[in-house]
C-alpha cells in the first residue's frame, strides 16, 4: 500500500515518511556502521600481517584453501580429491577415470578446517555427549535450559549443551563475572554441571560409538589409539 500511496501521489508533493520508512531508514544506518567497522578491523589485521586490502580478491579464500589443502603440509589429500571439493575440471582423461570417493572428501573437508595433521588432535569430533541419554538426564537438563524448544530441535540443543559444558572453564577464563551466563540454571546448579560435563568428550577413542570420525589418514589412528607411536616418528 505504501508503494501504491507513492505512485498516486500528486505531481510535485511528496509523502510525508511513515514510521517503517524510518525504521528501515535507520537500520540501513545501522547495518553500514557494522559494515564500515568489520572493515576496519580486517584491514588493521591485515596490515599487521603486511598485506594491503587490495591484495585479496573475491577468489583469495578459494586459492587460499586449495592451496593450504594440497600443500600445507607433507601429507595432504590428493589433487583430484581437492578439484571434486572445489568444483573444478581436470580435463577429459582424468574427470573420465578419478571420480568422487567418501574417503578422500571427508580428508579434504576435515583439512580445511585446520587441525594439526602430524597430531591426534586431527581426529577431533565436535564436543558431545559419550553414551546414549539412557537415564534422561541430558534430555532432562535441555528441558530445563530451553523449555519452549520444540522436540525436533532437541538434536541441536544437545550438541549446543555439549559445548557450553566441554568450554565452561574457558568461559569462565574469559567471560566478565556478570556475565549472563552464569544466572542460567545449568551454572546455577554445580552438581548438575559437573555431572554432565564428566560425559562430554571429543575425541574418537572416548565416543563409545555414538560418533564416527571420517577423514582420518592411517597415521592419526595411530596417534589416537597408540599415542606413544609420536615418539618413534624421525
Amino acid at each position: 500500500m505504501q508503494v501504491l500511496s507513492k505512485i498516486m501521489m500528486p505531481p510535485n508533493q511528496s509523502a510525508a515518511p511513515s514510521p517503517s520508512d524510518t525504521d528501515e531508514t535507520a537500520e540501513r544506518h545501522d547495518d553500514h556502521n557494522g559494515m564500515d567497522a568489520v572493515q576496519t578491523a580486517v584491514t588493521a589485521h591485515l596490515r599487521s600481517l603486511g598485506l594491503q586490502p587490495e591484495d585479496l580478491g573475491s577468489h583469495s579464500i578459494r586459492k587460499g584453501a586449495a592451496t593450504y589443502c594440497s600443500s600445507g603440509s607433507t601429507h595432504c589429500p590428493s589433487s583430484s580429491a581437492v578439484s571434486e571439493r572445489a568444483g573444478w575440471s581436470n580435463g577429459a582423461v582424468f574427470n573420465t577415470y578419478l571420480r568422487y570417493e567418501a574417503a578422500g572428501d571427508a580428508f579434504v573437508g576435515r583439512t580445511i578446517t585446520g587441525p594439526p595433521i602430524d597430531s591426534s588432535e586431527f581426529a577431533i569430533l565436535p564436543p558431545h555427549f559419550k553414551e546414549a541419554d539412557s537415564s534422561g538426564m541430558v534430555t532432562s537438563a535441555i528441558e530445563m535450559l530451553f523449555p519452549t524448544l520444540p522436540m525436533c530441535m532437541y538434536g541441536v540443543a544437545e550438541f549446543a549443551l555439549a559445548s557450553v559444558l566441554y568450554h565452561a572453564d574457558f568461559l569462565r577464563t574469559n567471560l566478565q563475572r556478570n556475565h549472563p551466563l552464569w544466572k542460567s540454571a545449568l551454572f546455577q546448579d554445580e552438581a548438575m554441571l559437573n555431572t554432565l560435563k564428566s560425559i562430554v568428550c571429543c575425541m574418537p577413542k572416548e565416543a563409545r560409538g555414538r560418533m564416527e570420525a571420517t577423514g582420518i589418514p592411517p597415521h592419526v589412528h595411530q596417534y589416537v589409539h597408540w599415542p606413544m607411536t609420536r615418539l618413534l616418528r624421525p
